[in-house]
C-alpha cells in the first residue's frame, strides 16, 4: 500500500526550487501561486513550506542568504555610481607612466588602463611575426587548442581540445582562415619548452611594473583573426602585452558580479556579441568598457573584472602576473568555499 502523505510530495527539484524563492524572500503565498501556474496543488505547496519553516537547515539557509543579499546590494550600488562617471565607458591610457602613480591609481584602485612606452627596448616587437616565428621554429612541435567550434564551452573543457601539432604547420593553418577553431593560448604554456628559450632574450620585464627576477616565463597567445575568448573574470591582476597585432578587449567592472550571470565557474552565461535581454534583463544597463590594444600596448587587466578577449588580426600576445609589489600578489580565492568544505572531513 502507498503511503498517500508521499503522494502529495512535490518533487525533489521543485521542493528545492521552493526553498530557494523562500530564503530569497519572496512570499509564501507568492511562491504557491508560481507552483499552481506550474500545475502543482495549493495544499502540497503550503505542506511544503511549513515544513520547511521547521527545519533549522532552512532557518541557516535564510540567514546566509540575507548576509549575501546585503554584498549584492552593496555591489549594485557601486554599479550604478560607477556607471555616473566617464570611467565607466572607456579605458585611459598612459604614456611611461612612473611606476607609483601606475600602481597607486589603477592597480590598487583596481581599475583598468593601457600603458604605452613600455617595450620600447623590446627586439621581440617588430621581431616576433608569423613568417619569422615559422622559420625559425617550423619544425618544432607544439600544444595547441583545436576543435573549439564544436564546443560551447571549450574554455572550461580545456584538456579536451589539445592537440600536438609543428608551429609551422600551426601558422600555415591559421594564416589562411579566420575563426576561432585553432589557437595557440597561454595553457599551452609554450614558452616553458626548452626549444624556445631564446625568445626568452627578446622582452624584458619593464622596471618598476614587473619583478625581474621572474622564474616563469609569461603566457603566449597567438592566433588568427576572429580567436575569441568569451565573458569571464580572472583571479589575479594581469598585464597583458600586444606584441604583433591587435585585440578588441571589453571590460565589465567587478561590481556587475550580479548582473553578468555567473552560472559557471569564472565564465557568464550572456553572449556579450549578442545578449538576450530577455533571458538576461539584469544585463541590460551593465557597463562595457571597449578597448583596442595593438603593438606595443600593454593593457592592466585588473583582478575580479569581467572581460571578452577577440582577435582584430593575426595577434600575438603575452600575458604577465608578476608585478612589482611587496609580498605575494593578491588572488581572489573565488574556490574558498569548496576548500572549507573539504576541510571539514
Amino acid at each position: 500500500m502507498v503511503d498517500s502523505s508521499s503522494e502529495r510530495r512535490l518533487p525533489w527539484n521543485i521542493r528545492r526550487w521552493v526553498a530557494k524563492l523562500l530564503a530569497e524572500g519572496y512570499s509564501e503565498n507568492a511562491v504557491c501561486r508560481s507552483l499552481s501556474k506550474a500545475g502543482y496543488e495549493e495544499h502540497s505547496g503550503r505542506s511544503e513550506i511549513a515544513e520547511l519553516a521547521a527545519n533549522p537547515a532552512f532557518g541557516a539557509a535564510v540567514d546566509l542568504a540575507r548576509s549575501r543579499d546585503k554584498l549584492v546590494l552593496l555591489m549594485d550600488a557601486l554599479a550604478q555610481q560607477l556607471r555616473q562617471s566617464a570611467a565607466a565607458h572607456a579605458v585611459p591610457v598612459m604614456c611611461r607612466p612612473d611606476p607609483v602613480e601606475f600602481f597607486d591609481r589603477y592597480y590598487y584602485g583596481n581599475r583598468p588602463v593601457i600603458v604605452r612606452g613600455l617595450m620600447d627596448e623590446w627586439s621581440a616587437l617588430g621581431k616576433w611575426t608569423p613568417e619569422w616565428l615559422k622559420e625559425s621554429f617550423g619544425n618544432v612541435a607544439v600544444e595547441v587548442t583545436s576543435r573549439r567550434d564544436t564546443d560551447p564551452h571549450f574554455e572550461e573543457h580545456f584538456d579536451r581540445h589539445r592537440t600536438k601539432m609543428s608551429l609551422g604547420d600551426f601558422i600555415t593553418a591559421t594564416s589562411s582562415n579566420s575563426g576561432n577553431d585553432l589557437y595557440l593560448v597561454s595553457k599551452n604554456r609554450i614558452l616553458d619548452q626548452p626549444e624556445f628559450v631564446d625568445l626568452l632574450d627578446d622582452f624584458i620585464s619593464p622596471q618598476g611594473f614587473l619583478r625581474s627576477d621572474e622564474r616563469n616565463a609569461p603566457g603566449l597567445w597567438l592566433g588568427p583573426a576572429g580567436t575569441k575568448t568569451p565573458l569571464h573574470h580572472d583571479s589575479t591582476n594581469i598585464f597583458f602585452a600586444q606584441v604583433f597585432g591587435s585585440k578588441r578587449i571589453r571590460l565589465i567592472p567587478p561590481f556587475e558580479i550580479g548582473n553578468v550571470y555567473n552560472d559557471r565557474s569564472c565564465y557568464s552565461a550572456v553572449d556579450i556579441d549578442s545578449p538576450d535581454l530577455a533571458k538576461f534583463p539584469r544585463f541590460t544597463d551593465v557597463s562595457i568598457l571597449d578597448a583596442t590594444v595593438s603593438p606595443g600596448d600593454f593593457l592592466l587587466l585588473p583582478v575580479g573584472w569581467w572581460h571578452t578577449v577577440e582577435s582584430l588580426s593575426t595577434s600575438l600576445s603575452l600575458s604577465f602576473h608578476n608585478f612589482a609589489v611587496e609580498g605575494d600578489p593578491v588572488v581572489w580565492r573565488w574556490r574558498e568555499s569548496e576548500t572549507k568544505r573539504r576541510s571539514l572531513y
